[in-house]
């Protein structure tokens, strides 16, 4: 059941905020970066001077290390456990993975000798990156912060509610990101010591029989890029995830301007369906009905922002998330639905010798309408692209205009627009073409 604060602690709750003001930034950063190290989620000793306490990231790689260890040992016991060795769809994944790592990533970079030695590491890198960026993709800790403020009521101390703090994605922590960076360093070194020898190894930084002045300036250049590719990897992938998540709340937070536009949405929705009625009296309940909801919408929204985070997030998931995935569908479905009536309308008016019948294919569907309007530029410039779409859009018109006559609502100056969108597709037609199409038939 959702907490609702009483209307005094509303207001007073809703005074403070008001005067504390909206942090973005703070916001923002709540959700990409490590729980507070002062207050970890499990304390433990100090070894050599160094915290080992688990925050919230440390708890991230262990529950991606967890996962991928019993994952995959289960998959391969239950590939080994068959009498035919016949792998399902997880285990086919993970060979696909293996192939791709192994045949893309080892053997191209160390060669065929060395491939079964260093691709086991290849792979637990590429998997435990590739498994810490997924997890910060999938929104499992704002669900659970979602059931704990409407449902579960954790305490403000407990280690549940402390779990909720912080990014999730471990990699987003330069920590975690310098940790595989040195991981890749050492392994560069200790893979050219296998293959080439040690002394030889560290000649192979400089290509061989250049003038000795050479040498001067560009060993230190290599020993330095030793040191600069795995402060760039370092960078680049810390900096990636959390760049990224940046930009998915910023994007997450249009949900605010899609509130706003909601109502002036369903009310336009309503004047849509009421043209389209048939009876009077469908004209008259389809904009009322529509402007009803577009204002208990409104004030359902600007209620639950009154009573806080709890009954916000729970209006948003139950009313507008859905709200939102409706007038999505509803879009496709109108999308299609136009279509067919322009199919049925221009097809009638072909009968009628109205309108060229080989036109219709490339009027009712939009890409072919943009495909028309290409290639009437690329034959005649902007001015045959021009006279192209006033064509469409006059032979549109008269569609629309024409299912309303079919339908048996045809507006009163029916003839005389009619009448003007037929002067205007006779005075377009002859000098424009439709790719593969000349000459027009009726």
């Amino acid at each position: 059941m959702v907490h609702l604060q009483p209307p005094a602690e509303a207001a007073q709750t809703a005074e403070a905020a008001a005067k504390e003001g909206f942090n973005a930034g703070e916001l923002i950063i709540e959700h990409v970066s490590n729980s507070s190290v002062d207050d970890p989620l499990i304390h433990l000793p100090r070894v050599f001077g160094i915290d080992m306490s688990v925050t919230k990231h440390v708890f991230m790689e262990w529950a991606v290390a967890a996962i991928l260890f019993v994952g995959i040992t289960w998959l391969v016991r239950r590939y080994l456990a068959q009498e035919r060795l016949i792998p399902g769809r997880a285990a086919s994944l993970l060979e696909i993975t293996l192939e791709f790592v192994r045949d893309s990533i080892a053997g191209p970079n160390l060669g065929q000798k060395w491939v079964r030695a260093w691709t086991p590491m290849l792979l637990t890198l590429f998997l435990f990156i590739f498994t810490c960026n997924l997890m910060g993709v999938i929104p499992l800790f704002d669900v659970l912060e979602l059931l704990n403020s409407t449902v579960i009521h954790a305490g403000p101390d407990s280690w549940f509610t402390h779990l909720l703090h912080g990014g999730v994605t471990a990699t987003g922590n330069y920590n975690v990101t310098a940790a595989l960076a040195t991981i890749a360093f050492f392994a560069i070194i200790v893979a050219g010591t296998q293959a080439h020898g040690f002394v030889k190894h560290w000649k192979n930084l400089v290509p061989g029989g250049l003038p000795w002045p050479i040498y001067i300036m560009l060993i230190p250049i290599e020993i330095l890029g030793m040191f600069v590719r795995p402060f760039a990897l370092t960078m680049r992938l810390a900096a990636n995830m959390t760049g990224g998540h940046i930009a998915i709340l910023a994007i997450l937070s249009f949900v605010f301007l899609f509130t706003e536009m909601f109502g002036r949405a369903i009310a336009g929705i309503g004047v849509g369906l009421a043209v389209n009625a048939r009876s009077r009296t469908a004209r008259v309940l389809w904009p009322l009905g529509g402007y009803v909801v577009a204002v208990a919408a409104h004030a359902i929204w600007n209620t639950s922002t009154i009573y806080g985070f709890d009954s916000f997030g729970l209006v948003y998931v139950v009313l507008m998330a859905p709200a939102f995935v409706g007038l999505v569908g509803l879009a496709v479905w109108s999308r299609r639905s136009e279509r067919r009536m322009l199919e049925a309308s221009l097809n009638d008016a072909a009968r009628r010798g109205l309108v060229p019948a080989t036109d219709i294919g490339w009027l009712v569907d939009l890409n072919a309408r943009r495909r028309s309007r290409a290639y009437a530029r690329q034959l005649g410039g902007k001015p045959a692209e021009r006279a192209m779409r006033d064509y469409q859009q006059a032979a549109i018109e008269l569609g629309f205009l024409h299912y309303r006559l079919l339908r048996g609502t045809p507006p009163p100056d029916y003839v005389s627009r009619g009448q003007k969108f037929l002067e205007r597709i006779d005075a377009l037609r002859p000098s424009i073409a439709f790719p593969g199409q000349v000459v027009p038939t009726r």
